[in-house]
């Protein structure tokens, strides 16, 4: 029921995900903070951690983390109260909150390879304001689409919202539609003649909770199989706490550069699960070469899905565009990208390469090179160098 659940006559936007530099969280407050004056809205916040204390520091957010997204109607009334913070929210609770929002903005500082919160936000009838970049694209009119990074982002999004309240109508309508080929009924229909008659498959990822995109894909992966009558086993690591910071991610892929997580448990799963398909998603951060080897050197057919840039980029989530990739896969080439003459880090970007470089070796040899976007199999052709025919286009599909 798009737009079922409305706030009052002002404007109302949303914001879900990490509050995280890279996700632009702090520099929508700073474009926010230019046309408040001016224009009344409401910013309706679901998610949190590590840009919190931008939040903690203002006098116009009001918490509504204990809140029922039934009541929030009450909060947005309030005078001065510019931001209302929800915490973190169920996947059913953040379709609630896009459905009674006017627009839902996501102003990411790097290239998103498809956008599942945009394909969300759609679903219930609201329009998506972003970049209009990689996976971002095919979900954003140019008419929504804004940079918050240009200097005339304020005088840009003001437009944006006068657009928006003036074809709501037209708007809200055209969105839901478009997301009805985003179902899992199309997805396996697509995947059907790769998986043949195979029905044991062995969904491989650096982890197994949905503590990001790529793990929730997975897991919806691997309830769509299941239904479709597959034997369907993960293998990757348990996150004990779902907030891994930076620090914790990057002591990850250093312990893969000595013996990663995985070695001993690769074994037992291969040797009594015995899958007739291996299918690895992310694959950078946990695993170690040799981990990674044996999985491939099952006798299997092997798919791999490309959900992010880790094998193209030294700091996927700091890749504005794509002209920010490496000119070709050299050395030098990568560390350019890395931007910086930190010897630490340099240390650090130089061991990754090479990882990277083997897995981009190990993986040309996949049966089959699956990508989200259409945008993105010109960057596998360029780095993984498949066989011809073997990289398809088969987008994410709603829960």
């Amino acid at each position: 029921m798009p737009g079922s659940m409305r706030c009052d006559d002002r404007f109302t936007l949303s914001f879900a995900g990490r509050l995280s530099e890279e996700k632009g969280f702090d520099r929508l407050l700073v474009v926010l903070d230019a046309i408040w004056k001016h224009i009344p809205i409401r910013l309706l916040v679901a998610g949190s951690w590590p840009l919190e204390r931008l939040l903690d520091a203002r006098a116009d957010v009001i918490d509504g983390r204990s809140v029922p997204i039934a009541d929030i109607d009450s909060l947005a009334s309030r005078d001065r109260v510019h931001i209302i913070r929800l915490g973190w929210r169920t996947v059913s609770e953040v379709l609630e909150i896009f459905a009674m929002s006017d627009g839902v903005c996501m102003p990411s500082r790097f290239v998103e390879t498809f956008g599942y919160s945009a394909l969300e936000a759609l679903s219930v009838g609201t329009p998506v304001i972003g970049p209009r970049v990689g996976g971002l694209e095919q979900f954003i009119p140019e008419e929504l689409a804004i940079d918050v990074f240009s200097d005339d982002a304020a005088d840009r999004l003001a437009g944006i919202l006068a657009h928006i309240r003036k074809h709501s109508d037209q708007i809200r309508p055209n969105a839901h539609a478009c997301t009805q080929k985003f179902t899992k009924e199309a997805w396996l229909e697509h995947m059907s003649p790769i998986l043949w008659s195979r029905k044991k498959i062995l969904l491989v990822s650096d982890y197994i909770d949905a503590i990001g995109g790529t793990e929730r894909h997975v897991l919806d992966i691997a309830d769509a199989l299941s239904q479709a009558g597959c034997d369907v086993r993960l293998f990757g690591k348990k996150v004990e706490n779902w907030r891994l910071s930076k620090s914790e991610k990057i002591r990850d892929m250093l312990a893969t550069f000595a013996r990663g997580w995985g070695r001993r448990e690769v074994r037992t799963i291969l040797d009594e699960f015995r899958p007739e398909i291996v299918w690895t998603h992310g694959i950078t951060k946990v695993f170690d070469i040799a981990t990674i080897e044996r999985l491939l050197a099952a006798r299997t057919l092997h798919i791999h899905t490309y959900h992010d840039f880790s094998l193209f980029h030294p700091f996927a989530s700091a890749m504005r565009g794509m002209d920010d990739m490496p000119v070709d896969d050299s050395l030098f080439s990568w560390l350019a990208c890395g931007h910086t003459k930190n010897p630490p880090k340099l240390a650090y970007l130089v061991a990754k390469y090479f990882k990277v470089k083997h897995l981009r070796n190990l993986l040309s040899h996949a049966d089959f090179h699956i990508v989200p976007s259409e945008f993105l199999s010109p960057v596998v052709e360029r780095f993984i160098r498949p066989s011809r025919g073997r990289i398809l286009t088969v987008a994410h599909f709603l829960r």
